[in-house]
């Protein structure tokens, strides 16, 4: 088997995330994939860098552009590509020597035609690990958004955001987040599901079963049925995620299908679906309320989830992940959520809308967002899912059900659209205390949305509302 330079590697995989515009989360996944024979530290190694590099960009440049003569956004894009990967191993990798990443850096500036170059990426490397002692960080009391957005490698107009909205000890503290590496977190399906209940000894087997496969794991901070595992290799191998009684699943985003309250006969569309996780969870809510009602003697018809999305690849990935929890009660279309389907209008006793928005409460798992998102885009989101929950709206019957949920923290694209979508359709918010451990209880949980901030519970950021129709 041919031997794999990993930094060259490690530069083809972020020129195509930087000059492509591919989705970091996505490229890490099928480089992991392709080279799952490579040493596990190699991989880790892989991971590291690319990821490091997209997460500290921003400060990396900033270094950069203290050393070099030409400024880094002006350096031909792989010259600063090399010299970047060069940077965040001098930086921030005590155990890679500086000579060695620099040298590195050199061979791939040649690799890619810079040989003329080669030079100028050795100097500014070599200059870097002369005087990288004396950078100065802002210190931690610093609340000017310049200092936040250097400590944290954020863009300067969203640490100005996040600061004018939530203040400079919220932003710091989501800054800090994006830059910590979080387990991953899985639902265990503690419902009563095809795959049999996993709930009281239950948990505690599947627990010592996995400590058996060498994970490590804590409980939930918000939800009791979520558990943050590590030490494992590949989430394939896990047999109980390879059987589908756990399922991969933020905590934030559990509150999505909580706050729906899903009955056992209700007719659910889930829109913008992919990857399925809240379909999951929804159809787990409903087979658990209905074998109450068969268990009461009722015999009724069983509910549906409609889980939809735009794209053939993605409604294939929803399916993928359904196969696997063995639902039978889910129904996967592939629809454009801002094309109205007639025949649904009005018949929906729940409407689930996770909307496309700025990904802002996820850059701790895709760090490309920062780089690419701004406020120009936030505002084109925030007028998408306006267009998006004014069809959905359609879906609802009356005394029925929207949820209404985001994955960022933006106040344009969650609470200026809450305001927005109860002044012009006929909606009440419904206050989630009910649904939320008591500390996460708040003045606007009991008007129906809670914002949970990254760093806040040692979750992604999260946003969700809860809505009813008014009955004609």
């Amino acid at each position: 088997m041919d031997q794999v330079n990993t930094r060259s590697l490690i530069f083809d995989m972020l020129d195509s995330v930087i000059r492509e515009g591919r989705p970091s989360h996505i490229v890490l996944a099928r480089a992991l994939e392709t080279y799952a024979y490579l040493d596990k530290r190699d991989r880790a190694f892989i991971s590291r860098i690319f990821r490091g590099v997209l997460e500290q960009r921003i400060y990396i440049d900033s270094v950069i552009d203290r050393f070099s003569s030409v400024k880094s956004g002006r350096m031909k894009p792989a010259v600063r590509l090399a010299i970047e990967i060069g940077t965040y191993q001098i930086l921030f990798m005590d155990h890679v020597p500086d000579s060695a990443a620099c040298n590195e850096s050199v061979k791939l500036a040649k690799k890619h035609g810079l040989k003329s170059l080669s030079g100028f990426v050795n100097g500014v490397l070599r200059s870097i690990s002369r005087g990288k002692e004396g950078i100065i960080m802002p210190q931690n009391d610093s609340e000017s958004a310049e200092s936040i957005a250097q400590k944290y490698s954020l863009p300067l107009w969203l640490a100005q955001m996040w600061i004018r909205d939530y203040g400079a000890q919220n932003a710091a503290m989501m800054g800090e987040a994006a830059l910590l590496k979080s387990p991953l977190t899985v639902r265990v399906r503690t419902a009563f599901t095809n795959v049999g209940p996993v709930h009281g000894s239950g948990m505690a087997d599947l627990i010592v079963e996995l400590e058996s496969c060498g994970i490590t794991m804590e409980g939930g901070k918000i939800m009791h049925d979520a558990l943050r595992i590590e030490g494992f290799d590949r989430l394939e191998d896990i047999p109980a995620f390879a059987d589908g009684r756990i399922t991969v699943q933020d905590e934030s985003t559990m509150l999505a299908a909580v706050f729906a309250d899903v009955k056992g006969t209700d007719k659910v569309i889930d829109l913008c679906a992919a990857p399925g996780g809240k379909t999951i969870h929804l159809a787990d809510f409903m087979n658990a309320s209905y074998r109450r009602i068969i268990h009461r003697g009722q015999m009724c018809r069983e509910g549906v989830v409609i889980a939809r999305d735009i794209s053939p690849a993605r409604a294939e990935k929803i399916k993928e992940n359904v196969k696997r929890a063995r639902l039978r009660n889910v129904r996967v279309e592939v629809q454009d959520a801002l094309v109205k389907r007639p025949e649904d209008v009005g018949t929906a006793d729940v409407v689930v809308a996770d909307l496309p928005c700025s990904g802002l409460g996820v850059i701790g798992r895709k760090p490309d967002i920062k780089l690419n998102a701004s406020p120009e885009g936030i505002k084109k989101l925030a007028m998408l899912q306006r267009d998006i929950l004014a069809v959905a709206a359609d879906y609802v019957k009356p005394g029925g059900t929207l949820i209404y949920s985001t994955c960022t923290v933006s106040k344009a694209e969650n609470e200026d659209n809450v305001r927005w979508f109860t002044e012009n359709f006929p909606f009440q918010g419904v206050s989630v205390d009910d649904y939320l451990p008591y500390g996460l209880r708040s003045k606007t949980s009991a008007q129906g949305w809670i914002q949970i901030l990254p760093g806040q519970y040692g979750t992604d950021g999260f946003f969700v509302a809860k809505f009813r129709k008014n009955r004609e």
